[in-house]
């Protein structure tokens, strides 16, 4: 992939974090495809709120990964407690997510590939996709 084209989807991937109070990880390209992760409920929203804030960035995410002709891109959303903070040393360390849920969600987000379909989510986020599908448009 293209650098440009990787550091404009990094750019949307903040922006759509940071207009939903979340925090943008990182976003990674390999012979996997390209991905990504952010983190919702970092704030003291609610954690209904943190969980549609999160489905909807992927919605977003996804919509835009069309409109750029991505086609092996993928998301997995997930909701649950997980470990956000640095892991390393003194000289050295990294902020990163840890745990079940983020392990589920990355899982959701290779079973995409296997499935021919841009995203993946618990039956609780199809629920809550459904009812914002009202809302706003996934384009």
């Amino acid at each position: 992939m293209e650098y440009r084209l990787l550091n404009h989807l990094i750019r949307q991937s903040q922006e759509f974090a940071d207009s939903l109070e979340g925090v943008f990880s990182n976003l990674f390209a390999d012979e996997k495809g390209v991905g990504g992760i952010m983190v919702f409920g970092l704030t003291a929203s609610s954690s209904e709120e943190q969980h549609r804030r999160g489905v909807l960035a992927a919605a977003q995410l996804a919509s835009s990964l069309n409109s750029l002709d991505i086609h092996d891109g993928s998301v997995g959303v997930m909701c649950g407690q997980t470990y956000a903070g640095p892991v390393g040393s003194d000289t050295r360390s990294d902020f990163t997510l840890l745990g079940d849920t983020v392990n589920t969600a990355a899982r959701l987000m290779a079973a995409t590939k296997k499935l021919s379909t841009e995203g993946l989510s618990s039956s609780a986020d199809m629920q809550l996709l459904k009812f914002l599908d009202q809302e706003v448009s996934f384009g």
